[in-house]
C-alpha cells in the first residue's frame, strides 16, 4: 500500500474513494465519500466527490442526492456558476431536458462566451427535437470554441437527423486528421458509427466499434468501456444473425461487472433474444430487469417499457401493450 502520511485529509479521502471507483467498487467508493462529507461537511472537494459518485451510480435516488450536493455547493459558493452546468448534466441523465435547458440558460447569462455550454445546450435542444435551435446554438459554439470539433460533429448529427446522410458523413470525415488526440478520434469514429448504423451498414459499424474500443483503452476505465462501447457490439452481432457470438460477448462483459452495474447488460440480452425470437429467454431477462428497475437510471425507462409491451403482445393482452408508451426504435 502507498504511504499517505504526507497527504492532506482531503487528499487521503479522495485517494481512497478514487481507488475504489477505478476498481469498479462503487459501494466502497460511496462509503468513503460519505464518511468524508461527515468529517468535513463544508468541504467543496467532498461535496463535489459526493455528487460525482452518485452520478456514476446513476439510480433515481443517487441522482437526487447528486442534485442535493450541488445545491449545497451553491449555498457555500453562490458565484460558482459552473454548478448550473453540472446540474444540467444530472437533469439530462434523469431525462428532464426542460430543466437541463433552464440551468444552462442560467449559466450562459453569467458566462455567455462559453462554447462548451452552448454545445451542451445544443445537445439538449436536439434531444428535445428542436433542431433549428440546436443548429443556431451549435453555430454559436463553433464561433466561441477554440476547437470546433464538437460543434462540427453536432452539426453533422443534425444533417443525419434530417436524412442528409451523405452530407453528414462527409462533414464527419472532414474532421479526421493526424492532429486529433485519442479522445477526439474516438468522438469522430463514434459519429461515423452512428451514421453507419442508421444507414444499415452493420458490418462497417462493428469494425468501427472495434477500432473505438482499442482507441479508448488509453484513457477510459475498463468498466466504463465495457458498458458504454463493447456491449454495443453484442447487439450489432445479433442483428447480423451471429447470435452465438453476441451471447458469448455479453456473457464475457457481464462476468466483469459487479451488481447492480451488471443489470445494464440485461437489455443486451433481451435485444439478442428478441432478434432470435426466443420468447422464453427474453421473458427471463425482462423479468430480471423488472426486479432491479428501481436501481436503474431513468434513461432506461423506455427500454423497460419496450420489454413490458413486447411481453404483453406475446401474451395477447393488447390493452396492456398499448399502456406502455414506446417512442423509439429498439435494437
Amino acid at each position: 500500500s502507498s504511504d499517505c502520511s504526507g497527504l492532506s485529509e482531503n487528499s487521503r479521502f479522495a485517494l481512497k474513494a478514487n481507488r475504489y471507483i477505478y476498481d469498479g467498487d462503487f459501494d466502497r467508493g460511496a462509503r468513503a465519500v460519505e464518511v468524508w462529507t461527515r468529517v468535513q461537511p463544508n468541504s467543496i472537494d467532498a461535496l463535489a466527490s459526493l455528487a460525482q459518485i452518485n452520478i456514476m451510480r446513476g439510480t433515481t435516488e443517487s441522482l437526487q442526492e447528486a442534485i442535493g450536493a450541488y445545491d449545497r455547493l451553491l449555498e457555500l459558493d453562490p458565484k460558482n456558476y459552473g454548478i448550473y452546468r453540472q446540474k444540467a448534466e444530472v437533469e439530462q441523465q434523469r431525462g428532464d431536458l426542460a430543466a437541463a435547458a433552464d440551468y444552462l440558460q442560467v449559466f450562459l447569462e453569467h458566462e455567455p462566451d462559453s462554447g462548451a455550454a452552448h454545445l451542451q445546450l445544443a445537445n439538449v435542444y436536439q434531444a428535445l427535437g428542436d433542431l433549428e435551435a440546436a443548429q443556431v446554438t451549435l453555430e454559436d459554439a463553433a464561433i466561441l470554441s477554440d476547437n470546433p470539433l464538437q460543434s462540427e460533429l453536432g452539426l453533422a448529427r443534425i444533417l443525419a437527423r434530417r436524412g442528409l446522410f451523405d452530407e453528414a458523413e462527409e462533414r464527419v470525415l472532414g474532421q479526421l486528421n493526424d492532429e486529433l488526440n485519442a479522445q477526439q478520434r474516438v468522438q469522430v469514429l463514434s459519429a461515423l458509427a452512428e451514421i453507419g448504423f442508421v444507414t444499415g451498414r452493420i458490418e462497417e459499424t462493428i469494425a468501427l466499434n472495434i477500432e473505438i474500443t482499442e482507441a479508448t483503452k488509453s484513457f477510459m476505465p475498463p468498466m466504463i468501456r465495457l458498458m458504454s462501447i463493447e456491449n454495443q457490439r453484442a447487439d450489432l452481432l445479433a442483428l447480423l444473425g451471429r447470435t452465438d457470438e453476441a451471447i458469448a460477448l455479453a456473457d464475457a462483459i457481464t462476468a466483469q461487472l459487479q451488481p447492480p452495474i451488471d443489470a445494464y447488460m440485461y437489455f443486451n440480452y433481451t435485444t439478442i433474444y428478441n432478434v432470435l425470437d426466443d420468447r422464453e429467454a427474453f421473458r427471463e431477462w425482462a423479468n430480471k430487469t423488472q426486479q432491479v428497475k428501481d436501481q436503474l437510471p431513468p434513461i432506461f425507462g423506455p427500454f423497460i417499457e419496450f420489454q413490458s409491451a413486447r411481453l404483453a403482445i406475446w401474451d395477447g393482452d393488447l390493452d396492456a401493450a398499448t399502456a406502455h408508451p414506446v417512442s423509439y426504435t429498439h435494437l
